[in-house]
């Protein structure tokens, strides 16, 4: 097991404190956990960043739709982003 030796700052200290004494656990299984929690952040946040590069992979362009038979129509979302609904023109 390896043994690291770190320097804190008065504020970083008290809040060390703050915590150890919150969650009623020693300061070395506090900084243990806050260490693995912003692992699992850095997990979580490689899966999403993963996910989404998949989903932009399967929107359409609108340049790939081209055709006489379509109609476009922009539609907001909540996120801010802009999707493209497609609707064959009844004819």
């Amino acid at each position: 097991m390896g043994v690291i030796s770190i320097r804190l700052n008065q504020q970083e200290e008290k809040v060390l404190k703050r915590l150890s004494s919150y969650y009623d656990e020693d300061r070395s299984k506090v900084l243990k956990k806050s260490l693995m929690e912003m692992h699992e952040t850095l997990i979580d946040r490689k899966v999403i960043e993963k996910y989404e590069a998949k989903e932009r992979g399967k929107n359409i362009k609108k340049e790939e739709l081209k055709a006489e038979n379509n109609l476009f129509y922009l539609i907001p979302e909540v996120s801010g982003q802009v999707s493209l609904n497609v609707r064959s023109k009844k004819t």
